[in-house]
């Protein structure tokens, strides 16, 4: 979860992720350098809704592989039952989504 100050920046660990996706998105698609701001460029937009909603797409289904393969490698013991399983899933885990 992104967390919000009361100027709404993000805050804490999660905004970081959000830095390093919007850096990406900025370093990698070719726009103008002529132009001073951002806001001006009139060929983002093309860009940004194929290209940018596919980037961050591809990226929180490599995150959430990650974190998945975490959780199963830390708290998933083979041996044990399904219900033995959820009882010792991870805090703020579903026990629909660990079965």
């Amino acid at each position: 979860m992104l967390r919000f100050n009361g100027n709404l920046q993000p805050i804490g660990n999660k905004a970081g992720i959000l830095c390093g996706v919007l850096r990406l998105l900025g370093a990698n698609y070719k726009f103008p350098i002529c132009e001073k701001d951002g806001r001006k460029i009139s060929s983002k937009d093309n860009i940004y809704s194929e290209s940018v909603k596919r980037t961050i797409l591809q990226s929180i289904g490599r995150y959430w592989k990650e974190m998945r393969n975490m959780l199963y490698h830390t708290y998933y013991d083979l041996e044990k039952t399904i219900e033995q399983n959820i009882k010792g899933c991870a805090s703020g885990i579903i026990a629909d989504h660990w079965g």
